[in-house]
C-alpha cells in the first residue's frame, strides 16, 4: 500500500494505492473539503474517471498497469462539475 498526503488547490488530498485480494490494484483519492466533480487518473494512454462522492472520496479506479515495473507514470487530475 502507498499513501501520500498533500495540499492541492487549498484542499487536503490523500492518495492511496492498494493491491486487492484478486491481485488487481485500486486507487483511492480523498479531498477535504469535498469537490463536486471527477478524479481523472491517467496511466500512459489509459484514462480512468471516478466521480467524487459527498464525502470527497473517489475510489475503486482499476489500475492494472500499476503492477508493471516499467509501467507508465501515474497522473491525477481534478475536474470540477460545471454548475
Amino acid at each position: 500500500m502507498l499513501i501520500r498526503r498533500e495540499v492541492v488547490a487549498n484542499r487536503n488530498l490523500l492518495l492511496s494505492v492498494e493491491q486487492q485480494p484478486n491481485y488487481h490494484w485500486s486507487v483511492r483519492v480523498e479531498l477535504m473539503p469535498p469537490l463536486a466533480g471527477w478524479l481523472v487518473l491517467t496511466l500512459g494512454e489509459t484514462v480512468f474517471r471516478a466521480c467524487f462522492d459527498a464525502q470527497g472520496t473517489a475510489a475503486d479506479v482499476p489500475a492494472e498497469l500499476l503492477a508493471g515495473a516499467d509501467g507508465p507514470d501515474l497522473t491525477l487530475g481534478l475536474e470540477p462539475t460545471l454548475e
